[in-house]
């Protein structure tokens, strides 16, 4: 299949529709928030359903990435996009079930946290050097 001048690949399409199938998630979740706002679990969840879309975009883009100095940058903001993804879900988990222990929760932020001042702060990536 050809649009124009550029091939369209089956992963061009597949991760679209996953970052496209998570926004609606995000919409979805951000709307039950929006009814019901005590609950974080919907917010938290919409956070990470952002994340999600925005983690799909990325991985498109280092997929297609044309140089090194490209490929890195855009591994260092998805670490950003993982992040933003992990967090919530822990959290989220850790409030609708009510089990688990809170002190796990905390180093999981806590880690993550510190990884991605690493990562901002150091030339290279924390994945990739």
């Amino acid at each position: 299949m050809v649009f124009g001048c550029r091939r369209v690949s089956i992963l061009n399409v597949a991760w679209s529709a996953c970052a496209a199938a998570s926004l609606m998630l995000a919409l979805m979740q951000g709307f039950l928030w929006f009814h019901e706002r005590r609950s974080l679990v919907y917010l938290l969840m919409s956070l990470a359903c952002l994340s999600a879309a925005a983690t799909a975009m990325s991985e498109l883009s280092l997929m297609h990435a044309s140089s090194t100095a490209i490929y890195g940058e855009v591994l260092r903001w998805q670490n950003l996009a993982v992040f933003l993804l992990l967090v919530p879900l822990v959290w989220a988990v850790y409030l609708h079930l009510g089990t688990g222990r809170r002190w796990l929760a905390l180093v999981v932020t806590m880690l993550w946290a510190i990884a991605i001042v690493i990562n901002f702060t150091s030339p290279y990536s924390v994945v990739f050097a």
